[in-house]
């Protein structure tokens, strides 16, 4: 599974919603914004995919986890995981949101998982 990444904003990209293009993030867009803002954007979303990839490897852990101790352990350990996650992500959808770019389509996987807690 590749991950979207800062360098994915280099290229245009398309939020699909119902197989109709709902809004075009372009290249131009992106140079208007400062290099506070795109270090500020970069930083939310490295951290929130750094989470995401932990939360991967810890989640199926739980199907497995026979002893109950464990399981509350690593329950624990996915809440936690969890609300880091989904604070870095609401913090970068509503900053993008406020500069009129609409990330919610393309972290949807992430924002269903802070919606399930």
């Amino acid at each position: 599974m590749k991950f979207p990444t800062w360098n994915d904003f280099s290229e245009k990209l398309s939020e699909f919603e119902k197989n109709i293009i709902v809004r075009k993030i372009t290249v131009e867009a992106l140079k208007q914004l400062s290099s506070g803002e795109h270090q500020f954007i970069k930083a939310y979303q490295e951290s929130m995919m750094n989470y995401y990839f932990i939360w991967t490897q810890v989640y199926p852990q739980l199907a497995i986890a026979i002893d109950p101790i464990a399981a509350t352990k690593i329950k624990a350990q996915l809440r936690e995981i969890i609300r880091k996650m989904c604070t870095d992500w609401g913090t970068l959808v509503n900053y993008m949101d406020k500069i009129g770019i609409n990330l919610r389509t393309y972290y949807r996987y992430i924002e269903d998982i802070c919606l399930e807690q």
